[in-house]
């Protein structure tokens, strides 16, 4: 009988730890970043579009060239993105070096969602304050201009090692 048992706890564990090895070698997803023009009664409207990262490199995204179009969007919204994801937006073209604003946000969550939020929202902060619960601005200009639906640019850098390839809707 103790030998059935030892056999029995030694296989559990074995399986056990091939488990636990597998999840820890999944990839994290990137999550993804939704854009609206509008919010009414809490909701989006108007056009939207969904943005997600690229594991370990740059995914630039030029509002002309997305259903949300250049100089429309207003809000933002994070669902499952990764921890320390940073994302730009700015009110030029992603290649652009001059702008009006620029803004720079981190995620110290992992992984890190959020309620829908303003852009404008990002202009009352300063660099290291938090955002709301998970999201930091780590990156803050503003030289002049509108920022409410002027949005021409996001950039979302996901860390190497997430997993997650561009995807424009």
């Amino acid at each position: 009988m103790k030998r059935h048992c030892m056999a029995a706890l030694v296989i559990g564990m074995f399986s056990g730890f091939h488990s636990v090895g597998q999840a820890a070698t999944e990839p994290v997803r990137p999550g993804t970043i939704q854009l609206a023009e509008n919010m009414e009664a809490g909701l989006p409207s108007g056009k939207q579009c969904t943005v997600v990262g690229v594991a370990g490199m740059p995914a630039p995204y030029n509002m002309s060239n997305t259903n949300c179009k250049n100089d429309t969007i207003s809000y933002f919204k994070f669902n499952n993105v990764p921890s320390t994801t940073t994302v730009t937006f700015k009110s030029d073209g992603c290649n652009d070096s001059n702008y009006d604003w620029r803004f720079v946000v981190k995620t110290t969550k992992q992984p890190t969602t959020t309620g829908w939020m303003s852009i404008e929202e990002l202009n009352a902060h300063r660099e290291g304050d938090p955002v709301t619960a998970g999201l930091e601005l780590i990156k803050h200009v503003y030289n002049h201009g509108n920022i409410k639906g002027k949005l021409s640019c996001v950039v979302i850098r996901v860390p190497a090692g997430e997993v997650g390839s561009s995807a424009r809707k």
